[in-house]
C-alpha cells in the first residue's frame, strides 16, 4: 500500500487471498521513514484496532489488518 506521500508498507497475503499487514510491518515502515521513536508493538495494535472501530480498517485474522474499501 502507498500513502499520499509515496511511502509504502509491505503487505502479506492471507489465506483468502486478501492483502493485510501486522504490527511488525508497521514498525518496519516507521523505521523506513525515519520515525523516532517507533511506537511499541502493543501501541501499534491498539491504534489499528481503534481504526477498526472507526471503520477504516478491518481485522480479518487476529492482529492482521487491512484497509476497508
Amino acid at each position: 500500500m502507498a500513502g499520499p506521500d509515496g511511502a509504502q508498507i509491505e503487505a502479506d497475503l492471507l489465506l483468502d487471498g486478501s492483502e493485510a499487514f501486522d504490527a511488525w510491518r508497521l514498525g518496519v515502515f516507521a523505521r523506513s521513514v525515519g520515525m523516532t521513536p517507533v511506537p511499541p508493538r502493543d501501541d501499534l495494535v491498539r491504534a489499528c484496532r481503534d481504526m477498526t472501530r472507526e471503520g477504516i480498517l478491518d481485522e480479518p485474522e487476529s492482529e492482521w489488518f487491512r484497509v476497508v474499501e
